[in-house]
């Protein structure tokens, strides 16, 4: 069963992550980009401004309670994953919704996700979702997927596996 979810989640990624890091490349200095509004709506309408909202890179190879201890309060209470003895916590900051997965027994996290922020539920391009975790397309402790959704050239949120 568990591979079966696997092989739906692999399939049903996008190619929106290696796009987003062209775009990335030609960012300025984070000294230079606008900061983001607090409201959600706000951050809709401002995905060309994101800021660091996230540093994920220097979440990787803590357990949950290292990053529980960083990031502060979780938005809600944890909610159980598809996979047995996990489970799923979610920050908020700036408009912006970091789920973490973790084992229960190990406390290891197994993935980060950010979701899209439009109205919509999903995106075109993934590329401010890559800047509110500072991440890289490029970086050899974490890969980064997006996921696709039903409608061709939409994403809903980028996906971030530690290595």
């Amino acid at each position: 069963m568990k591979s079966a979810i696997l092989f739906l989640l692999a399939g049903s990624l996008g190619s929106c992550a290696h796009s987003a890091e062209t775009e990335n490349k030609n960012l300025k200095t984070e000294q230079q980009i606008v900061t983001l509004p607090q409201d959600k709506k706000a951050a809709t309408n401002s995905t060309q401004n994101t800021v660091l909202v996230y540093d994920i890179p220097k979440l990787i190879g803590k357990n949950i309670d290292d990053v529980t201890r960083i990031l502060g309060v979780p938005s809600e209470e944890d909610a159980p994953n598809l996979t047995q003895n996990e489970l799923e916590r979610r920050f908020l900051k700036k408009g912006y919704t970091l789920v973490v997965t973790y084992d229960t027994i190990s406390r290891r996290i197994s993935g980060f996700l950010i979701p899209a922020t439009e109205h919509s539920g999903s995106t075109k391009n993934c590329a401010y979702l890559f800047r509110a975790g500072n991440l890289s397309h490029n970086d050899a402790r974490y890969s980064v997927d997006s996921l696709a959704m039903a409608q061709p050239g939409r994403y809903g949120s980028i996906v971030v596996s530690p290595n």
